[in-house]
């Protein structure tokens, strides 16, 4: 994976890519969604579950490049991107998106926590997202 930094919220987190996508960030880049267009059943049903409550309108203030956490391709070749970003609240909301605006996934965050137990020795550093593109 590639970490690129200093593009996220308050630049706290690190942008990360696989490494053999790399080549690929500008193309993926251009499947980023333009807006949240509806929420899937998992994430309808964690959200009930959890009494987490958030709005199309609440995740597509976070629709930006400066929160955009992270991009998966999976092995047949989907493409989803992790947002994480604060909407005035005490939390930080993150959420899996596909690239049609379908929210997969949403949970909240302390807005502390930084990962601290992850293994940075998997990825590169200091990319910047300008750089590729």
């Amino acid at each position: 994976m590639v970490k690129m930094t200093g593009t996220t919220h308050k630049a706290r987190y690190k942008f990360k890519i696989h490494k053999k996508d790399v080549d690929d960030i500008p193309y993926l880049l251009t499947k980023l969604p333009k807006k949240v267009t509806k929420f899937s059943k998992h994430c309808k049903r964690r959200m009930r579950e959890k009494n987490f409550k958030v709005t199309h309108e609440d995740l597509n203030q976070l629709l930006t490049y400066r929160n955009l956490l992270d991009i998966q391709v999976a092995f047949d070749g989907k493409v989803t991107f992790v947002y994480r970003g604060n909407l005035g609240r005490h939390y930080d909301t993150t959420f899996v998106i596909d690239t049609k605006g379908g929210v997969i996934s949403v949970w909240a965050n302390n807005p502390k926590d930084n990962h601290k137990t992850l293994d940075e020795s998997i990825y590169r550093k200091n990319i910047k997202i300008k750089d590729v593109l």
